[in-house]
């Protein structure tokens, strides 16, 4: 019933019944908030989706632009588009004792990174 990519482990469990309580009580008004998408953290993901949306959308600019033939300027743009991952989860693929004993003298790890 939780969700552990967020929760903390060493924090208080409480009952969905009593979580969502909770959450009614909350003030979550935006202006509550100081953080924008801007402002959080990059990584290699956020940064390749961005760059393949900026791109899409520049084509469709020129594309909006040639067919309603206007310069690429004077076409209606998006603005202030913000890609960020919120949730990325570090795994590690452990390599069984057999194999690890068999190929440890070749270098191989005892563990690899999964994404």
């Amino acid at each position: 019933l939780t969700n552990d990519r967020i929760r903390n482990p060493d924090e208080k469990f409480f009952c969905p019944k009593c979580d969502l309580k909770n959450r009614k009580s909350l003030d979550l008004r935006p202006s509550k908030f100081d953080r924008r998408a801007e402002d959080l953290p990059k990584c290699e993901m956020s940064d390749f989706m961005e760059e393949g949306l900026f791109k899409n959308l520049k084509a469709a600019y020129e594309s909006k632009a040639k067919q309603m033939n206007i310069p690429v300027e004077e076409v209606e743009k998006a603005e202030g588009i913000y890609i960020r991952v919120l949730s990325h989860i570090t795994k590690k693929h452990t390599v069984r004792d057999e194999m690890y004993n068999l190929y440890s003298k070749a270098g191989c790890p005892s563990d690899y990174p999964a994404h």
